[in-house]
């Protein structure tokens, strides 16, 4: 830590080239695990075992794979201006003015929102302030303008749509769909989990990834993909609410009594 003239503590930048060194000396050093790891991968899906014993196998080599994902970690921070992406947001208070420039604008505008939020369309933050306002960031933008009660709706939103995606999925297992049932599965885990990692970058939890939020940021390919995704999953609904009305015809008519 240094002290500037005006008697404010500035934290010293990080020095990614240092980092990057650190973390290649440890991916050299840990090759052998990783390719153990590799290894044991291959085994496991390869192999005739029985799925009791490969969870045991799993279990037991648990801690090998955990040295060959921070390897993994390793081969995406080799480059400096990578490892500056992915540990800014951290601390982007430490060089708000470069790398942690766009995380230190968007919690500035989460924090302006407070508990109401400024207004629609009062925010300041998206104006000149906070970059890809209208795409990655603009969670930041509804949390300024709408405040905590605008964050809590448009999250209790999230959940309550991909919380009846997954309950269409699981009725269509217990109508003997499976395919469309884990079709439901994929797609509900897909918008959730792109929501969620949207959200944590925006709150500097999650490192920035470039993810739009789904059926609110800009962008057409972003969102045709998501509306024909809820469309398959539409469909889904439908020829089972089909299936069922046949059904219950077929059951009538079976059930009357000729005069």
């Amino acid at each position: 830590m240094t002290v500037s003239e005006n008697g404010y503590r500035r934290a010293q930048p990080i020095d990614s080239n240092a980092l990057a060194l650190g973390l290649e000396d440890f991916l050299l050093g840990n090759r052998d695990v990783l390719l153990a790891g590799a290894n044991v991968n291959r085994y496991l899906f390869a192999t005739d075992a029985p799925c009791h014993t490969r969870a045991i196998q799993c279990s037991e080599s648990s801690s090998d794979h955990g040295h060959a994902l921070a390897n993994l970690f390793g081969f995406a921070a080799m480059e400096p201006y990578r490892l500056r992406r992915i540990v800014s947001f951290m601390d982007p208070w430490a060089d708000p003015f470069a790398s942690g420039f766009q995380l230190t604008q968007a919690l500035i505008a989460v924090g302006r929102g407070e508990l109401l939020g400024v207004g629609i369309g009062a925010s300041i933050q998206k104006l000149f302030y906070l970059p890809e306002a209208h795409t990655d960031f603009i969670f930041a933008v509804l949390a300024e303008e709408f405040g905590l009660a605008g964050v809590i709706v448009v999250l209790a939103l999230f959940l309550l749509l991909v919380t009846r995606i997954m309950v269409i999925g699981i009725m269509a297992h217990r109508n003997d769909k499976p395919f469309a049932g884990f079709v439901a599965y994929g797609i509900g885990l897909w918008i959730g989990l792109q929501a969620v990692v949207s959200v944590g970058v925006n709150l500097g939890v999650l490192p920035t990834k470039g993810l739009t939020l789904p059926l609110i940021s800009s962008g057409g390919s972003s969102m045709l993909m998501t509306l024909l995704a809820l469309g398959i999953v539409l469909r889904i609904k439908y020829e089972m609410d089909r299936d069922k009305v046949v059904y219950c015809r077929k059951k009538k008519n079976l059930n009357r009594v000729p005069a």
